[in-house]
């Protein structure tokens, strides 16, 4: 089964282009996108990806609960929290809800890379 990342990002272009820079990142990687967590649950579910990447941002308070049921779906599979801003309350819940990392929009280029890398190495 080949190597897939899952990308959760509501907003269309942004989820286009991380899509895009994963994939020059991780060639040998199957790069997927859901715009939203039911659509997200169900192509965890199918796909059975090997990191999955989740924009907590625009979930608010749900954030941490959609980590907790891709945990409950698939609690193997590493989960990246992407915020738009470092907040300790924010970074402590959604930790606690199972997520694997938790990684600041503002240092996705620096930070996501060895991150999924890391991920992608412990899963095999």
């Amino acid at each position: 089964m080949p190597t897939t990342i899952l990308i959760i990002e509501d907003h269309l272009y942004l989820s286009l282009t991380l899509k895009r820079w994963l994939e020059t990142k991780f060639p040998n990687c199957h790069v997927i996108e859901a715009a939203h967590g039911k659509e997200a649950i169900a192509l965890a579910q199918h796909n059975e990806p090997n990191v999955i990447i989740v924009d907590i941002g625009p979930l608010g308070a749900e954030g941490p609960r959609l980590v907790e049921l891709l945990k409950a779906f698939l609690p193997s599979i590493p989960i990246v929290a992407l915020a738009n801003y470092d907040s300790e309350t924010s970074r402590t819940r959604v930790i606690g809800s199972g997520a694997s990392a938790y990684i600041e929009k503002n240092t996705i280029t620096s930070k996501l890379q060895p991150t999924v890398a890391r991920l992608l190495a412990s899963a095999i």
